[in-house]
């Protein structure tokens, strides 16, 4: 829309239309309003070459201006100014032209009334905006987010989460995209934007959580603009855009008028909405329901709290390629962790193994697809293996780095698991199930819709029976061992103070927390490296012992160290904010002990659980203590 509710429409190889009346010639999609009276097209007879028509002054098109003559696949304009993205073919690169002249490997614009001028830095990069005021100042903003971007008078702009030059908008519900801002309406800011969740378009005050919900399947390429009081609302029946697809709305205190179609009524493919909160529809959950027709356990992965043993106490868990060679004592649980299918190594494993598959969901497939994969993979790995089998479900979200987001929903997930039996129930060598995980921040223990159908399936396990693994033969006895009272046993170190000054060392590296903050993880946790030779400022830690196990805490920083690891030869270190609720669990309390044979400092992140026994399968450092 330009200023004055002119709508101009047309997408998708629908023929361009000003007020619901076709142009007057064939042009490529509706184009760009440069100023109230000006339309900016890309005439078909000229290849695409941009033209500036003047509807009021030629109704029929005959005089239109040659402006560029190269085609564009986007373009915006106001203020007597427009910007033109034009993608040709790889390798050659995105050029952004117009009234800031070419700027090769610029991205999509936006532009305001006034003129002001907003476009992506770059088109490959994930952030980066340019704001080009009308008297040509500039502004570089490189971490905002280019999505929803829209430019405001002024030399202004907002985008999604973020704003120059006025506060950002403060959109009701979370997943608010094509997000539309109409200022200083009465007073009050309105936004218009799309939410798949609530599969409406919405007109809300903003930060209010109050105004108009329009629950329709037909509301592409919403507008809004302020005039004379009130809010017009334009969105088009289609995406294509056609002429007659366009419904257009005078949203006001008096309420809505309907100003397209022009009877006043509202069309049944755009329903009048009520106003009043801004709420979601909360539809009930469906959990999945487990019946096994054969002896099945539970032993999830990290299962303290869970009131099931933790599958590492049934065997030696690897999801190594390779089995380790030599074999370990007892069992070993051989898993494949790849959604791709797996050769079992077979010949490599003992009678008395097994080996075990996960059931993930995978981006890209839907349900009923990883449904069939599971069952696919499930019979060509049973044929591949004889013996005891286990699958790994999974009993969380996942997490997505492109948005900082759970992967998946509660509801994706549950989904998910209504699998869980009919891929058991396959065969009864599958024996166990191992839900991953429990004791994990997005996993079971904090979820109560997934501890529900963790429940679930305990009680419908129990009431299968408890499965029985082929037994291990007994190990040969051990040799004598020697008289205690003949050697030292590690003693827990003992500071001089209440805390002391010092760094982690493994082999002749330091570790320092990554304070620039590149690499954060999933929940803003912070990136260990061990790459100093000498230790610096970034690698100064605080140890102290608050209760029967020590804390390490950054000096600069509020992030207590803690290692982890899925296989013993793969540690894996990270700074854990202070801050976050229960920021200090078992993996962020090691144990310092001084070894008697060496004299060093060592600290193990699970000991005593894996170390009392004298293993060496956990995480393990030197602690040096700062001189004074």
């Amino acid at each position: 829309m330009n200023p004055f509710a002119d709508v101009i429409m047309g997408g998708g190889g629908m023929p361009g239309s000003i007020n619901q009346r076709p142009y007057p010639f064939a042009a490529f999609g509706r184009g760009a309003f440069r100023d109230p009276e000006t339309v900016l097209v890309a005439l078909a007879a000229a290849g695409g070459a941009v033209h500036a028509w003047r509807p009021l002054e030629d109704p029929n098109g005959e005089r239109l201006e040659l402006i560029d003559g190269r085609g564009f696949n986007a373009i915006a304009g106001g203020g007597g100014r427009f910007a033109a993205l034009m993608v040709p073919r790889a390798p050659a690169p995105p050029v952004l032209f117009g009234s800031l002249g070419d700027k090769t490997g610029a991205g999509a614009a936006d532009v305001a009334p006034d003129g002001t001028i907003v476009y992506k830095t770059s088109y490959h990069a994930e952030r980066g905006l340019t704001i080009v005021d009308p008297s040509g100042g500039v502004v570089e903003l490189p971490d905002a987010l280019p999505v929803d971007v829209q430019a405001l008078d002024g030399g202004r702009a907002v985008w999604r989460g973020g704003a120059h030059g006025r506060a950002p908008l403060r959109p009701h519900l979370a997943d608010a995209m094509n997000t539309r801002l109409a200022e200083n309406v009465r007073g009050v800011d309105v936004l218009a934007y799309w939410s798949n969740a609530a599969g409406a378009l919405v007109v809300e005050y903003d930060g209010t959580g109050l105004g108009y919900m329009f629950f329709t399947e037909n509301g592409f390429d919403h507008d809004l603009i302020a005039l004379d009081g009130a809010v017009i609302l334009a969105a088009s029946r289609t995406a294509g855009e056609g002429p007659g697809d366009l419904v257009k709305i005078s949203i006001s205190p008096a309420g809505l008028r309907y100003l397209v179609p022009a009877n006043g009524e509202a069309p049944p493919w755009f329903p009048a909405a009520a106003y009043g909160p801004i709420e979601l529809p909360i539809p009930p959950l469906r959990f999945p329901t487990f019946a096994f027709s054969h002896p099945v356990s539970v032993y999830p992965f990290r299962a303290e709290g869970s009131g099931r043993p933790d599958v590492f106490t049934i065997g030696t868990y690897s999801e190594n390629p390779t089995p380790p060679s030599p074999l370990p004592k007892g069992r070993l649980l051989l898993a494949h962790d790849s959604p791709a299918d797996w050769t079992i190594p077979a010949g490599a494993l003992r009678s008395y193994d097994a080996v075990g598959w996960e059931l993930y969901r995978v981006e890209g497939e839907t349900l009923e697809q990883s449904g069939a994969r599971w069952i696919r993979q499930a019979r060509a790995n049973l044929a591949q293996w004889p013996r005891d089998c286990f699958v790994i479900p999974m009993f969380y979200n996942q997490f997505n780095p492109a948005t900082g987001a759970w992967l998946w929903t509660d509801q994706e997930v549950l989904d998910g698991l209504e699998y869980l039996d009919q891929v058991v129930n396959l065969d009864p060598r599958i024996k166990f199930v191992a839900p991953f995980s429990f004791d994990r921040a997005n996993g079971i223990k904090p979820n109560p819709n997934l501890s529900r159908a963790f429940n679930d399936l305990k009680v419908a396990a129990a009431l299968a029976g408890e499965a029985t693994l082929t037994p291990v033969p007994p190990e040969p006895p051990d040799p004598p061992k020697p008289d205690p009272s003949l050697y030292y046993k590690p003693k827990e170190y003992a500071m001089s103070t209440g805390e002391e000054i010092g760094a982690i060392k493994i082999a002749d590296r330091f570790a320092r927390i990554v304070l620039a903050g590149e690499n954060r993880g999933p929940f803003g946790w912070w990136e260990v490296l061990f790459d100093r030779t000498t230790p610096d400022d970034d690698c100064w830690f605080t140890l102290s012992k608050p209760d029967t196990r020590h804390s390490i805490i950054h000096t600069k920083i509020p992030v207590l160290l803690g290692a982890d690891q899925k296989e013993a030869e793969d540690p894996f270190f990270y700074g854990k904010p202070t801050s976050l609720p229960d920021a200090r669990g078992i993996l962020e309390s090691p144990v310092v002990i001084k070894d008697p044979a060496s004299d060093l400092i060592v600290v193990y992140w699970t000991w005593p659980n894996r170390h009392a026994t004298g293993g060496t399968s956990s995480p393990s450092a030197t602690w040096i203590k700062r001189a004074s």
